[in-house]
């Protein structure tokens, strides 16, 4: 579920990238791209949670690393591509 949430607020991000670009208003899109980054993690995090009440080492062993990397990356990238429409807005107001 928070890997769908995550996906998600990266094409939202991405779709909001290109809509900035062609000079269109896409800060919802923005806001989305990062609300739904947020809830990716807290969905991950419940993931967790979950796991060690039931006392499930071996999901935790075995998801955990590979889980903690991709939500950096996700996380990163979902900054990174809305800074990108953050930085566009910038230029565009300061012409």
């Amino acid at each position: 579920m928070g890997m769908m949430l995550g996906a998600l607020g990266l094409v939202l991000g991405i779709v909001g990238v290109i809509l900035t670009f062609q000079n269109k208003n896409s800060r919802w899109l923005s806001y989305a791209s990062l609300s739904l980054t947020a809830l990716a993690i807290c969905a991950e995090y419940s993931a967790v949670v979950k796991w060690i009440e039931e006392e499930d080492l071996a999901a935790l062993m075995d998801v955990t690393p590979t889980m903690s990397s991709m939500l950096w990356i996700l996380t990163f990238a979902t900054i990174g591509i809305n800074g990108l429409s953050f930085w566009k807005n910038l230029k565009l107001k300061v012409e």
